[in-house]
């Protein structure tokens, strides 16, 4: 009888021991994120990384603003250069999603926490958001603006940015602002608000 008891108790052991060995590998995961959401994440908090794990040649081609190169097949030995991001969110993106995936594992396994996987890649956040991330100036026309954001158009359009000076869609009302006198300040305030959708400045505007 007590040869049963044990072998009861030791069965209960290690079913638990295994319960809690999954539950532990289940959270030791990365996130799947959509374009949409990394845009918002990283224009919202300082502490993120936005790691392309393409080939140097990919990345020269063409790349996110702000993005660190480490290609995925250097990426275990170059674990060290990833140090002091430790604690930050790594947001990981390739061309279409199968290279990022395997780097978020990597990066999983060697202990950092907070890892999300951009799923669609580069592809699906030019689709979204588009790639070309230039200046705003003040000389700049609704033309200009069309021509260097084509696919961001749409992003905008939906985020609804209005003037500040006659609550109208600022697509509208951009280019008379620009040549009205004295609407300088006006102006500014305008520029920033479409540098801060299209992710161009490093602060959100305190304002909002």
């Amino acid at each position: 009888m007590k040869n049963f008891h044990l072998k009861i108790f030791l069965l209960v052991l290690f079913l638990f021991g295994c319960g809690i060995q999954k539950f532990q590998n289940q959270e030791k995961t990365y996130v799947d994120i959509t374009p949409v959401q990394a845009f918002e994440k990283l224009k919202k908090d300082k502490n993120v990384l936005l790691l392309d794990v393409r080939t140097r040649e990919e990345f020269g081609a063409e790349h996110i603003n702000g993005a660190l190169n480490i290609p995925v097949q250097e990426l275990e030995n170059r674990l060290g250069e990833l140090g002091k991001y430790k604690n930050f969110e790594i947001v990981v993106y390739c061309r279409s999603g199968n290279r990022s995936k395997r780097a978020s594992e990597i990066l999983v396994k060697n202990g950092f926490k907070k890892v999300y996987n951009l799923v669609g890649g580069i592809i699906e956040w030019k689709n979204k958001l588009g790639l070309k991330m230039k200046k705003i100036t003040k000389d700049i026309t609704i033309e200009d603006l069309v021509t260097e954001f084509p696919e961001s158009v749409g992003f905008l359009m939906k985020k609804g940015i209005k003037c500040i000076v006659c609550g109208e869609p600022i697509w509208g009302t951009l280019e008379q602002a620009i040549k009205e006198k004295g609407k300088e300040d006006e102006m500014e305030q305008i520029i920033d608000e479409l540098n801060e959708v299209l992710g161009l400045k490093e602060k959100e505007n305190e304002a909002k």
